[in-house]
């Protein structure tokens, strides 16, 4: 889950740690709201009410009753992973160890490179730098490097195929974040990015929420109208 400490912070953080109240404070405080994102959000909103929500939608909007269905699992997956993060966080600064934020609003991004620079940012960031750059150094091929890291991450998650493919999407949007130019003083071109981020992770996700790619590709005919 993470955040992934690197061997140097570790050691640097051994050497100097000592009882610091405002520390210890700050501990709790990231514990309590990691447990807050766990429970209400995950748990009691994402998994139970609005599960709820929509099983009581009519039938005939099966469209809508998919795509809210894949994205309350990847928003139920997020607060978890985040909530877990923060109170890994918290723990750590309680005995001393000051770890790597591993979320930065990563829903906020307006591409997908951007998104992956704020999501799950110890994985990521470890990423680039023991595979991304030495395979890009070597290569001198940006492409190849970005589709082999995120082949990894992916692995990382899980072993299988459905991980491979859901690697192989985010190397697709990652590459895609070359062409997509957003305006930053653009409000409109803002949330059209940040838009199109959510709906491509979702959608990259459907391979990795069902147990079979039978069950994805039925979810993913449904979601482009072919069913």
């Amino acid at each position: 889950v993470g955040p992934i400490n690197r061997y140097h912070d570790f050691i640097k953080d051994w050497n100097r740690r000592r009882f610091n109240k405002d520390q210890f404070s700050l501990g709790l405080e990231r514990i309590l709201y990691g447990s807050s994102k766990i429970i209400i959000l995950g748990n009691y909103f994402f998994t139970l009410k609005a599960n709820q929500f929509i099983e009581n939608i009519d039938s005939k909007y099966v469209w809508l009753k998919t795509f809210l269905e894949t994205s309350c699992f990847i928003l139920n997956g997020f607060f978890k992973f985040a909530g877990y993060s923060d109170i890994a966080i918290g723990l750590s600064l309680l005995i001393g160890f000051r770890i790597m934020e591993n979320f930065n609003y990563p829903f906020f991004a307006t591409n997908m490179r951007d998104f992956w620079s704020r999501y799950h940012i110890s994985l990521s960031s470890f990423c680039k730098d023991y595979i991304y750059t030495p395979i890009a150094s070597h290569t001198r091929n940006a492409t190849k490097a970005i589709i082999i890291t995120m082949l990894v991450i992916g692995l990382w998650h899980e072993i299988s195929i459905r991980y491979i493919l859901w690697g192989i999407f985010q190397a697709i949007g990652i590459y895609s974040s070359s062409f997509i130019k957003i305006n930053s003083n653009s409000f409109i071109a803002q949330y059209a990015g940040r838009l199109f981020v959510f709906v491509f992770f979702a959608l990259s996700c459907v391979i990795v929420s069902h147990d079979t790619l039978t069950e994805s590709l039925n979810t993913y005919k449904i979601l482009f109208f072919l069913k």
